[in-house]
């Protein structure tokens, strides 16, 4: 729904400007992070959660990620789950810009 501009099924739920100022920087100049309304801003948006989830929104690619874990540590190289996933998914579904 946030990737089309707030609509989903032909009803809208959020109007085209909340979208873009929640995936608009928000945050004053010069902060190590930056944020929109509740997401991370950049060429991609989206949020981080505790213990490893993680959502992120590509639009120049018409990709949406998501990935539901709660671990606090992964034995061996189960840190890079994450990664390999994410390149999965990207190989897999992502449109070309």
């Amino acid at each position: 729904m946030v990737l089309i501009g707030g609509e989903f099924n032909g009803k809208r739920y959020l109007s085209a400007n909340a979208v873009k100022e929640m995936t608009s920087l928000q945050t004053p100049a010069g902060m190590k992070e930056n944020y929109g309304v509740g997401w991370a801003t950049g060429p991609t948006f989206g949020h981080g959660g505790a213990l490893a989830t993680n959502m992120s929104i590509d639009p120049a690619r018409g990709l949406v990620f998501v990935w539901l874990v709660q671990h606090s540590g992964f034995p061996g190289e189960g840190n890079k789950a994450q990664g390999a996933f994410k390149k999965a998914a990207e190989d897999q579904f992502a449109t070309k810009p």
